[in-house]
């Protein structure tokens, strides 16, 4: 084995009978902001968000929508113009407990303390722009 390992051939990897087109993602998704952060979602995706005001059962909508993808890629500046993500609240909750413990050695002092960070449980409705 002289020159290192032998290249990769590539078309073999490709599952059998499909073409380039059907191996590329074609369904719609897109990337929101909320609570600081940015989520990757597609119709009837499940995400779990930083706490949002509302019900379980009622709709939210995010204009603040920062790429669509799917056939054409739209990318935002910093936002996308006329796109919208429908979801709706499944479930309002704590996450699990996390233990806080804080100590000085040889001091004596030990302080312990929990935190259940409230979230938003959301599923994709629609995905538009």
């Amino acid at each position: 084995m002289q020159g290192g390992p032998e290249p990769l051939d590539y078309a073999a990897l490709k599952p059998q009978g499909l073409t380039d087109s059907a191996c590329t993602r074609s369904f719609k998704y897109a990337v929101i902001q909320t609570g600081g952060k940015q989520y990757r979602v597609a119709e009837g995706d499940t995400i779990r968000v930083e706490k949002l005001e509302g019900d379980v059962g009622s709709k939210v909508e995010f204009d603040d929508v920062l790429m669509v993808g799917g056939e054409k890629v739209v990318v935002g500046k910093p936002h996308v113009s006329g796109a919208k993500v429908t979801a709706e609240i499944i479930a309002q909750d704590l996450a699990k407990k996390i233990i806080v413990f804080k100590m000085k050695r040889r001091k004596g002092y030990r302080n312990r303390r929990g935190h259940r960070q409230p979230y938003t449980e959301l599923r994709i409705q629609s995905v538009k722009g």
